[in-house]
């Protein structure tokens, strides 16, 4: 039997995905040659259709689905049976695999299906039905982060002597002011440059190029407004950027830091990288280490978290409230809220009783 990648269509440096095959049959559909050029083309306009960090992700799963079915001769993986891809999400099971793994692998075997308009094995009923048992079998119980508090900002504000702080102090007060007043992901606030950042008379705004929950890759503006104390977010990336001497509209905001001894100093690294993951976690768990909260209940998400949290229980309006931290929709944004006791007892309180 020929290899499922015989011919493929190259989407990015390590994706490859069997859509050649789709631009035969739809070439083989039409006389014409100048229709027959433009059939062609539809492999490479279909790996458009999702990210390629999403198709990177597909073809990891597709591949571990691949690999299964080498193990039986009578398995084939492209295109697939329903019963033998049921029985493969059966084995995954039966190895202790998160629902996540599972997930994964019923979506990309789904997508390369569906693009290659080859029938879906995961559209089938029992298919369906084993992803469902699955979710129940497979469930973990998910570990939120506690939120950060405005409370816990000031204390760590004091904790770096706020207005005195050395650069290394400042650069992470200003992840940690910003990811809360933004409602800002790791992956947002990391990547933000110079060139993002607008700054009015009484508010700043942010320039969010890509986010986890913009597909399209629109982008999006956060507004921050200018506030009368010593926390406010556009006074401390102001004095945070003028400190840090960053001027070019293409250098990252957060990036690593090198300690001069001789003069006590510390300066950015003048390689324009954004801080790595691991040094920005770190930076802000040592933080809260310091004011005595535990380790195991935060992260860096708390902060988004937290900002959220805030807002809702102060009774920000939903629709600005979901607008702000991007969420598509509000369940989702919902999850991000740890309600108070004076928010709890309000719908008691609201029953005329």
């Amino acid at each position: 039997m020929p290899h499922i990648y015989d011919k493929i269509v190259i989407c990015s440096c390590i994706s490859l995905i069997p859509l050649a095959q789709v631009a035969q049959d739809l070439s083989s559909r039409v006389d014409d040659p100048q229709l027959k050029e433009l059939a062609t083309g539809i492999g490479d306009i279909l790996t458009k259709a999702r990210a390629e960090s999403t198709i990177n992700k597909y073809s990891c799963y597709f591949k571990k689905w691949e690999r299964w079915c080498a193990t039986f001769e009578e398995v084939q993986p492209f295109p697939a049976k329903d019963f033998h891809f049921v029985l493969y999400i059966i084995s995954l099971i039966q190895l202790g695999e998160s629902f996540h793994v599972i997930e994964s692998v019923f979506y990309a075997v789904k997508h390369f299906h569906n693009v290659a308009s080859k029938p879906d094995p995961t559209s089938s009923t029992l298919a369906e039905y084993i992803l469902e048992a699955a979710k129940r079998i497979c469930h973990r119980k998910s570990s939120k982060k506690e939120p950060i508090t405005s409370d816990h900002i000031r204390k760590i504000f004091q904790l770096i002597n706020g207005d005195q702080a050395n650069l290394l102090d400042l650069r992470n007060f200003t992840i940690i002011i910003l990811s809360y007043a933004g409602f800002l992901r790791y992956d947002e606030v990391s990547n933000l440059i110079f060139g993002d950042i607008l700054v009015f008379e009484t508010y700043m705004k942010l320039f969010i190029e890509k986010s986890k929950t913009d597909q399209h890759r629109e982008g999006a503006w956060v507004y921050i407004a200018k506030l009368d104390s010593p926390f406010c977010p556009v006074k401390t990336l102001l004095r945070f950027t003028k400190n840090a001497n960053i001027t070019n509209d293409n250098e990252y905001l957060f990036r690593a830091t090198s300690f001069f001894k001789k003069k006590g100093i510390h300066k950015l690294r003048n390689k324009n990288k954004p801080i790595c993951y691991s040094t920005a976690r770190s930076a802000v768990l040592l933080y809260i280490k310091r004011i005595g909260l535990d380790l195991k209940l935060f992260g860096l998400h708390s902060l988004r978290r937290g900002g959220a949290t805030e807002a809702a229980n102060r009774g920000v309006n939903d629709r600005l409230f979901q607008k702000h931290g991007r969420w598509k929709t509000a369940g989702v944004k919902n999850g991000y809220v740890q309600e108070d006791i004076n928010s709890l007892l309000k719908v008691s309180l609201g029953l005329g009783l």
